[in-house]
């Protein structure tokens, strides 16, 4: 008896391969559920494990696991939290400033290179008026050959803290009023001018010994003759601040000198060093009176034997500096 033909669109059943287990030779059809060597199959084990997930021990060991992993965020969050704190209470550092241009200085003893318009005193420089040329950086920064190239203009004017009217000053010799018959340090002086000043004064008034601000008890004379007429100078040492200066005053037109008054000696403050009269200048009867700085380190070459000041050496510029009398004499 023949088999009946498949129907139209119906396929022949396909035989399923047999499924091998790693442990046996029994065969399982697809789809059936498998078992593992106990005997339990494998849905179940899924199954078990589901129910395993939400035992206690399982939800803490989850948790642990979530505290370990966000440990280190919260670590360094705190950290940074700490730092901020810390650098709140840190003053910022003072802003960086710039440092000064360094100023050309001069070793002691050695002669500083002023300009034309500038005398050096030491290791500094000391700006000096001219006529019809004010001083400026222009003028400052040319350089002289020699200390002679000042000698027109060596002189100290008066400083504008003190006062103008010679009748302020403790002067050698009492007049009332005080008459200034002329001034070296002037426009219009000739080169080579002497830069003192000339009093008014009846012959053989006394003069005393110069006061100077800030001087020591006693002065040397170091000269005694011919010179502005018949002529006496004294050096005096000047305290100013730290500094000690020394000073040169030129009395000058003299009748003779005082009782005594030799180049060597030793006066005081109210001795009498000379009297006034009219040697140098016939028929004008006056006091001629100069003060002059002694430059820094000039004193040996001022005075080579240490007693007495050479006649061409008492106004050379380039040993002192001509001031104006008003810088140093003592106010009443």
């Amino acid at each position: 008896m023949s088999e009946a033909p498949p129907s139209k669109g119906a396929e022949p059943d396909a035989e399923a391969p047999p499924v091998v287990q790693p442990s046996g030779g029994e065969t399982s059809a697809p789809g059936a559920p498998r078992e593992d060597a106990s005997g339990a199959s494998r849905e179940d084990a899924s199954d078990a494990s589901r129910d395993d997930k939400g035992s206690p021990a399982v939800v803490a060991r989850s948790r642990s696991s979530r505290y370990v992993a966000v440990r280190p965020l919260v670590r360094a969050a705190a950290i940074c939290a700490v730092a901020s704190a810390v650098a709140a209470f840190i003053p910022e550092p003072p802003p960086k400033v710039a440092a000064p241009a360094s100023v050309p200085s001069v070793a002691s003893g050695l002669r500083a290179v002023c300009g034309l318009r500038a005398i050096p005193e030491g290791d500094v420089c000391v700006p000096l008026p001219a006529k019809n040329m004010p001083v400026g950086p222009a003028e400052a920064a040319r350089t002289p050959v020699t200390a002679k190239d000042d000698a027109q203009t060596a002189f100290l004017p008066r400083g504008p803290e003190r006062p103008a009217d010679y009748a302020a000053y403790l002067l050698p010799i009492a007049v009332d009023p005080v008459r200034v018959l002329a001034e070296g340090a002037r426009p219009d002086r000739a080169a080579g001018e002497r830069m003192g000043v000339d009093f008014a004064s009846a012959r053989g008034e006394r003069v005393l010994l110069a006061a100077l601000e800030g001087q020591s008890d006693e002065a040397r004379v170091v000269f005694v003759g011919e010179d502005a007429g018949v002529t006496v100078a004294t050096l005096h040492t000047v305290r100013d601040g730290a500094a000690t200066r020394l000073f040169l005053v030129i009395y000058g037109h003299l009748d003779r000198p005082g009782p005594g008054i030799v180049a060597g000696m030793r006066v005081h403050p109210g001795e009498v060093v000379a009297f006034t009269g009219d040697t140098g200048s016939k028929g004008i009867e006056q006091l001629y009176l100069e003060v002059r700085q002694v430059r820094e380190g000039a004193l040996p070459r001022l005075m080579p034997d240490e007693t007495t000041v050479p006649k061409p050496r008492l106004a050379d510029d380039a040993l002192s500096i001509a001031t104006d009398p008003r810088n140093v004499l003592a106010r009443k």
